[in-house]
């Protein structure tokens, strides 16, 4: 969490693009702007999702929570 919480405070000050890989999904919905999905082989992207949240982002909220299930729910539906 320290780690995540350094990445956002460099977004801030430098507004750069990042392309963050992760198969964490909390921590994909705490960092990200978009979240893509890819299926497994080939890789290709299978959905992809807008994070509409405020920073700083906040686990506890029901919003948060939405976001987390919509993507754990595509992701689970590519390994089936």
């Amino acid at each position: 969490m320290k780690l995540q919480q350094i990445l956002v405070d460099w977004w801030r000050e430098s507004q750069a693009t990042i392309v963050f890989v992760t198969h964490n999904i909390d921590e994909a919905v705490v960092l990200g702007s978009r979240v893509v999905v890819f299926r497994e082989r080939p890789g290709r992207i299978a959905r992809e999702f807008t994070i509409d949240l405020s920073r700083p982002r906040d686990r506890m909220t029901n919003e948060f929570t939405q976001c987390y299930l919509r993507i754990r729910a595509a992701l689970s539906r590519q390994l089936d």
